[in-house]
């Protein structure tokens, strides 16, 4: 084996890495967190806390984490669904989370970038934090602004960000703009259209227009991401993020195509 993809079941861009990777002559693998959560796992430390991990699936292949070379990890955490009970269910999330990064720890010369636990064991991205990694990359961000009394008018160029409910469909029609006083109320800066940006690996791919912003690159090796989508909308002071998407379920073929040309790369490196 030369390339390890983990992901979960209903990853369609790890799968289509793997087919391509397939297609390329690669001696690729690819294993679910679903099969990992029915595997027999061996974990052993040396004396000198270094760590073996032995992993029997129940399709009789086994990994062994010393003869691993080049894996991408695209598993955030274990649904362990047959656990009825909530909270039995969320134990076992936590014991296999812990299990799982011990094994990630094992392999981090391996890994295309070194294990985050920040997005492990979550199933939903961070947004909060993902944005505050843009700013820190150097990328205008959407301005927003919070208050609790917005006196029956916006702030300059910026909407409320009302709740989408058919409840109040027949008002937004009436008074889009129109917010009660003394009622919490988050806005945003006015946008008119939307582009994305795919960063894969040592690449970027999107609109010309935004592939000239350098701090993408830099925002990618900040999430420790071989793969990001981020996206922009246009506002009057030019194009800002809007959306960054740290786990895209959907990557166009040129950016597969990138990626799959980057890991077997380091399959040379790493003989």
């Amino acid at each position: 084996m030369e390339i390890l993809l983990l992901c979960n079941q209903t990853d369609a861009v790890a799968f289509s890495l793997y087919k391509r990777l397939a297609c390329m002559g690669i001696n690729a693998q690819i294993v679910t967190a679903e099969e990992l959560q029915f595997a027999l796992w061996t974990h052993e430390l040396d004396r000198h806390a270094n760590g073996q991990t032995e992993i029997k699936l129940q399709d009789n292949r086994v990994i062994y984490s010393k003869e691993l070379k080049v894996v991408w990890n695209r598993i955030r955490y274990f649904p362990m669904d047959y656990f009825k009970n909530e909270t039995d269910r969320y134990y076992a999330q936590n014991e296999m989370a812990a299990l799982y990064i011990s094994f990630l720890k094992n392999i981090n010369k391996a890994l295309t970038f070194p294990v985050n636990t920040n997005s492990l064991s979550i199933p939903e991205e961070n947004l909060i934090y993902l944005k505050y990694e843009a700013i820190k990359a150097g990328l205008p961000v959407l301005n927003y602004y919070f208050t609790t009394s917005p006196r029956w008018q916006s702030p300059k160029n910026m909407i409320p960000l009302l709740p989408d409910k058919k409840s109040i469909s027949s008002f937004n029609k009436k008074a889009v703009h129109l917010v009660w006083q003394n009622h919490p109320v988050t806005f945003s800066e006015k946008v008119s259209e939307l582009k994305s940006a795919w960063i894969a690996g040592n690449e970027i791919f999107g609109d010309t227009i935004l592939l000239q912003n350098n701090s993408l690159q830099k925002l990618s090796q900040n999430l420790k991401k071989d793969l990001v989508e981020v996206q922009f909308s246009k506002t009057n002071e030019g194009y800002k993020v809007s959306f960054i998407d740290s786990f895209p379920a959907y990557a166009p073929d040129e950016v597969i195509d990138s990626l799959a040309n980057q890991f077997t790369k380091k399959i040379v490196q790493t003989k």
